[in-house]
């Protein structure tokens, strides 16, 4: 029954080329699994997740967000009749502004960070114990690391977010807007962090740039 339903998911959405997988997703602790059979897309820009986003609140169709899978009670694992939005495809990273670095929302923070280190640059704050959320999941969890007192946490160091709501509108959400403050801990329930962008320090001890 369940290859069933997400073969229905697979066909009321087959402009965007799902693809089925039969292989369950499990949680970060391992103890929680999915539907054994599902339906994927993992698009690769903004506007692409706009576009599924969009098609899905006009067909009534449930979505579930997933990136790294790094929650402990299985908010991101799907159901047979659910499609799931996967952002690891949404990679980019770019210098836009000084003291800052713009990342998609499915880059691992911790890949980042490495990214940085390269470059002589730091993130004042990054999640402790092991590297597996990604920008968007960190954003979504509200964020928190061991330099937290220092740097405050991780919405202290984000300058700006584009955002995919509810709706499929692609917007662009800074830290001065009031709804600013609302999009860190509440789980995806407000829309898909497609990027961010980041402040970012020298690294102690790296050779000044020059």
């Amino acid at each position: 029954m369940s290859l069933a339903r997400a073969q229905t998911v697979r066909a009321a959405f087959a402009e965007f080329r799902p693809r089925l997988r039969e292989q369950p997703l499990a949680d970060f602790s391992g103890l929680r699994a999915g539907a054994g059979v599902f339906c994927e897309v993992a698009p690769r820009t903004a506007e692409a997740v706009a576009d599924i986003v969009r098609a899905a609140h006009e067909r009534g169709a449930p979505l579930r967000i997933r990136a790294q899978g790094h929650s402990l009670n299985g908010a991101t694992l799907p159901a047979a009749s659910e499609l799931v939005l996967a952002t690891r495809n949404l990679r980019q990273v770019r210098f836009e502004a000084p003291g800052t670095v713009t990342a998609g929302g499915g880059v691992v923070l911790w890949v980042l960070q490495r990214f940085l280190r390269r470059r002589g640059f730091d993130l004042p704050v990054v999640n402790d114990g092991y590297p597996g959320p990604s920008v968007g999941g960190y954003v979504a969890a509200g964020g928190f690391g061991p330099r937290s007192a220092e740097h405050g946490g991780f919405w202290d160091n984000v300058l700006g977010i584009r955002l995919v709501d509810g709706r499929g509108e692609l917007l662009a959400v800074p830290a001065s807007d009031e709804r600013f403050p609302w999009l860190f801990g509440a789980m995806g329930q407000l829309g898909v962090v497609v990027e961010a962008q980041l402040a970012i320090v020298p690294l102690q001890g790296a050779p000044p740039a020059g």
